[in-house]
């Protein structure tokens, strides 16, 4: 089944990973049937997201199996706007990327409206990482995404460990999707979430390299879902949302 992944890390990690490079990228993708992902620096998220950035859309400017998130820092609005113009009119530029935990500030205490203004006038979605701490949890978008109806966010993890947490936010604002990428293959994490916001709002994403494709991968082919429910996780909403 064709997939599209919209959400791997690219580069050096501080986990003791050894594949990091385009062509580990792809090995990893053709392994798993995955014909076109959406990549972050993790440089970006860990150290320099200016640098990180720089980087990523170096290295992916020929590839055209490979797209790009610009990460941002909302401690630094004013520079991150400057980030997104920056990047905005390239081919692989699909997005923003927000990592609460990382930067250590919430999307509702870091909140520029300038920027999300910009980000939603381009039409691309906000992937944002979510778990279960005071920074990161997946309801906190959800008077932000009522504020910018037209733009798309995109729960990273779903909340991890809390990922009824996701589902609730997915539930209560129409551009809130869910995005299962994680290190807790629950059993009933994928149908539930379609049970009660649709396959429509289930985007495919791996989080590798940090993790194997294989989690997420599993977890949608064994849910209890129609073929067409998986197709659309799997390919069907990037291609909508991200212009895949």
């Amino acid at each position: 089944m064709k997939k599209i992944d919209i959400h791997i890390y690219y580069g050096r990690w501080h986990h003791p990973i050894s594949l990091h490079t385009v062509e580990d990228t792809f090995e990893v993708m053709d392994r798993h049937d995955i014909e076109k992902a959406v990549l972050m620096s993790a440089k970006s998220l860990c150290y320099d997201y200016r640098e990180g950035n720089r980087d990523l859309f170096a290295d992916i400017a020929d590839q055209p199996r490979l797209y790009g998130f610009v990460v941002v820092n909302l401690h630094y609005p004013k520079e991150s706007v400057e980030e997104i113009r920056r990047y905005a009119d390239r081919p692989q530029y699909r997005g923003i990327k927000i990592h609460p935990s990382c930067t250590q500030i919430s999307i509702a205490e870091g909140y520029d409206k300038a920027l999300f203004d910009l980000v939603e006038e381009l039409g691309k979605p906000v992937l944002l990482h979510t778990s279960n701490t005071k920074f990161t949890m997946p309801t906190i978008c959800v008077p932000i995404a009522k504020r910018h109806p037209t733009l798309p966010f995109v729960l990273g993890h779903m909340g991890r460990p809390d990922w009824q947490n996701g589902i609730q936010a997915a539930e209560e604002a129409e551009n809130i999707y869910l995005d299962p990428s994680c290190s807790f293959p629950d059993a009933p994490k994928i149908d539930e979430s379609v049970r009660r916001v649709g396959a429509e709002k289930v985007v495919f994403g791996s989080s590798m390299m940090e993790n194997n494709p294989g989690f997420t991968i599993g977890m949608i082919q064994d849910a209890l879902i129609t073929d067409a429910e998986k197709e659309a996780i799997f390919h069907g909403n990037a291609e909508r949302l991200f212009g895949l």
